[in-house]
């Protein structure tokens, strides 16, 4: 299994991959709704970037066994079973975030014009 590809323009014209396919701010945003640790965000951009255990532990300077316990615990933590469904997971939360996201601004806006219609006495029915 290759890494994962995000095949939008990208500053240099370049294919993002791996925990490029999202920005530190949507990371951090994820990790915040999904209650994840510092370390847990790691460990699943470990993932994103197709690491086996041995080299991801070896960068996050832990062991294997410890980097495996981790997996396993965001496993039981987000409720998947394997890494192709925590990837999965990860997307979903990044999608009903950016759905989150849209929803209140076209509700913010619906709301702004409705203050600005009734400041200046413009309403539906009114004069």
């Amino acid at each position: 299994m290759g890494s994962f590809e995000r095949r939008i323009p990208s500053p240099g014209g370049r294919t993002l991959q791996g925990r490029g396919v999202l920005a530190p701010l949507e990371w951090r945003m994820i990790a915040e709704r999904l209650q994840l640790s510092p370390r847990e965000l790691q460990v699943v951009q470990s993932v994103f970037d197709d690491k086996k255990e041995y080299a991801a532990a070896l960068d996050l300077g832990i062991s294997e066994h410890t980097f495996h316990t981790y997996l396993e615990r965001l496993y039981r933590k987000l409720g998947v079973h394997s890494r192709c469904e925590l990837i999965v997971r990860i997307f979903a939360e990044y999608r009903a975030m950016r759905d989150s996201r849209a929803r209140m601004s076209a509700g913010e806006g619906a709301a702004g014009r409705a203050t600005a219609a009734r400041a200046t006495g413009r309403t539906r029915g009114g004069a």
